[in-house]
């Protein structure tokens, strides 16, 4: 049996000890839209997107989150559940 021999890469694209490292910040959108609008809100508010026409939620602040909506939940129905809800596109 032939043993392989490891050839040294000398490519330095291409790094043996490469890490990746992934993080997950769910409130993002709304936190990032509160801090430029400069507000600390103590009502619900997401964000929103348009999905084959259809607008719903993206992201959303503990608040809502406290009030069952959920992201990827239509607008419609998140604002029959929350009618006090703030929402951004």
């Amino acid at each position: 049996m032939k043993l392989l021999e490891q050839k040294e890469n000398k490519d330095p694209c291409i790094m043996s000890n490469r890490r990746v490292i992934s993080i997950w910040f769910p409130n993002f959108g709304v936190e990032r839209i509160l801090r430029l609008e400069e507000k600390n809100l103590d009502l619900p508010f997401a964000t929103i997107e348009n999905q084959n026409g259809i607008l719903v939620v993206y992201s959303l602040s503990d608040i809502a989150k406290n009030y069952g909506l959920h992201s990827g939940q239509p607008l419609r129905d998140a604002k029959a559940i929350c009618p006090t809800l703030i929402t951004r596109i």
